[in-house]
C-alpha cells in the first residue's frame, strides 16, 4: 500500500471561497462515491492536468475546516479572546 502526504497550503478566508472549495472537492469525489467512476480515473484526470493535486489538497483543507467550525463554532474564534468577560481592573 501506498502512501500519500499532502500538505496543505492554505486555507480560504472567505464563506463564499469555502463554498467554492467544498464544491469543487465534492463534484472530484462524487463520482467515485456513486460508482460512476473510478479512483483510477481520478488519477487519469491528474495525470492529463484537468485536476491538479495541490488545489484538489486545497480544496478538501477548506471542506474540513468548514466541517470544523460547523460542528464548532468556538472555532471560529482562533486568535481572538474567546472570554472578552474575564476583564480584571485595578
Amino acid at each position: 500500500m501506498e502512501t500519500v502526504q499532502i500538505q496543505i497550503a492554505k486555507i480560504a478566508d472567505s464563506a463564499d471561497d469555502q463554498a467554492r472549495a467544498t464544491q469543487r472537492v465534492s463534484d472530484a469525489v462524487r463520482p467515485i462515491s456513486d460508482g460512476s467512476s473510478s479512483l483510477a480515473s481520478l488519477s487519469k484526470q491528474m495525470a492529463n492536468g484537468c485536476v491538479k493535486l495541490d488545489d484538489l489538497s486545497n480544496d478538501l483543507a477548506v471542506a474540513v475546516e468548514k466541517f470544523r467550525f460547523e460542528r464548532d463554532p468556538a472555532l471560529s474564534n482562533r486568535g481572538q479572546d474567546t472570554n472578552p468577560d474575564l476583564s480584571m481592573s485595578v
